[in-house]
């Protein structure tokens, strides 16, 4: 029943190359403090993304219906955040941007600690997927889901999908036990998130897995209103903007997540295997920064040979772009053999209808393109045409030991 271990250490951090190493965190701190982002962060945190993304198609409205909400964006934006609710702003350890929000809400009967603020994600999750633009609402939503240990992307995917089931008469008031559903509706939202969290009642049994399960549960067509990748709720960016997260979502091994790469767009003049490379690319760098636990704000977009030389000035050993990227690689594989063994199968890497369909829309060319661009991210990984990594590709990464795993899947 451990939820957390907490440890402290009393040494002192010691790096193999001192000048050098300082010498790469002036360039990146440079490089922080010249960035307009770092300094739209520093001043509204991630929602300064809201009405720029809400204008662009990226963040989504009503379960991924594929409107644009203007209105919605601005009212859960940054500046409304600051005018509103903001009490001050912190962050991490000595980090020059200080993007996390304190807020307090004192609005009749949305009471809301001062505590940590919604992020975009948050804003996204429980505000405009919802079609829920009230502010104070969206704060005490987020308060509610942190003192529950709830994700706020899953928890706002999975409410939106039953919002949607409720509104198209698939999920009763039975079901609901007596809560009406509907866009937009705080109480409803707070009420839910809070059912959620104790497991209670009919409706809180169905949702405590999230969308997907509750929808193979309650059938009925209801899949189709599940946002989610192998159990895994969508991430408030679209898409039909980045193209690159469409094939991230799709074939990363734990699902739809907008941490590990795909912010990439697909050129006129691109073919698909070229995209797919770049794509490849952006996700190798995510592993790699993940892993090395950067800051995405901080590193910004980062390169393999940026990566190797801060690595290699912090630790001593020799790192290269190859060597990262053939880490990256093994990575992935490690954690696509799991889920072989766990009973997921290449079948799994799909993205839900809806967002093809809003890819196709926006951008023709993939109606007869996207089929092409699972198989090719599988060609440019070293897996065979059905999806699953061949024993060279596995020998090259020095995982001999799970070649029996993969046979025994096949």
């Amino acid at each position: 029943k451990i939820k957390a271990m907490v440890v402290r250490g009393s040494g002192k951090t010691e790096v193999a190359d001192p000048q050098g190493f300082g010498t790469l965190v002036k360039r990146q701190l440079d490089a922080i403090m010249s960035s307009p982002n770092a300094k739209a962060l520093s001043q509204h945190g991630s929602a300064h993304l809201t009405q720029m993304v809400m204008g662009m198609g990226d963040m989504p409205v009503r379960n991924w219906s594929g409107e644009i909400w203007q209105e919605g964006a601005d009212a859960l934006s940054g500046p409304a955040i600051v005018e509103k609710i903001l009490v001050k702003r912190t962050g991490c350890y000595a980090c020059p941007i200080r993007c996390k929000g304190i807020v307090h809400v004192d609005e009749g009967s949305i009471q809301v600690a001062e505590g940590p603020g919604p992020e975009y994600e948050t804003l996204g999750s429980l505000g405009t997927l919802l079609y829920h633009g009230n502010l104070a609402g969206v704060a005490k939503a987020n308060e509610l889901c942190n003192r529950l240990g709830l994700d706020t992307i899953s928890t706002g995917s999975t409410i939106a999908w039953a919002i949607e089931a409720f509104q198209s008469g698939v999920l009763g008031l039975s079901e609901t036990d007596g809560i009406n559903l509907d866009w937009g509706s705080t109480p409803a939202i707070l009420q839910t998130i809070e059912t959620i969290g104790l497991r209670r009642g009919s409706l809180g049994e169905l949702l405590c897995a999230g969308s997907g399960r509750a929808a193979q549960q309650l059938g009925h067509g209801s899949e189709a209103y599940a946002m989610q990748v192998k159990g895994l709720d969508l991430p408030m960016h679209s898409p039909r903007v980045f193209h690159g997260l469409g094939l991230a979502y799709a074939v990363l091994p734990n699902g739809a997540s907008h941490t590990l790469g795909g912010f990439t767009t697909r050129g006129s003049e691109d073919s698909v295997e070229h995209w797919v490379e770049a794509t490849l690319v952006s996700m190798r760098c995510a592993v790699v920064n993940s892993s090395a636990i950067f800051c995405n704000y901080t590193m910004g977009r980062p390169v393999l040979q940026n990566l190797a030389e801060i690595l290699a000035s912090a630790t001593g050993e020799s790192f290269t772009d190859q060597k990262l990227q053939a880490f990256a690689d093994r990575v992935y594989l490690l954690r696509y053999v799991f889920n072989l063994r766990a009973g997921l199968r290449p079948t799994a890497n799909v993205l839900p209808t809806r967002v093809v369909d809003q890819m196709q829309e926006r951008d023709p060319r993939w109606a007869a393109d996207w089929p092409r661009v699972i198989p090719a991210f599988y060609k440019a990984l070293g897996f065979d045409p059905q999806g699953y990594p061949t024993e060279t590709t596995l020998r090259a990464a020095g995982l001999e030991d799970v070649i029996a795993t993969v046979r025994q899947v096949r």
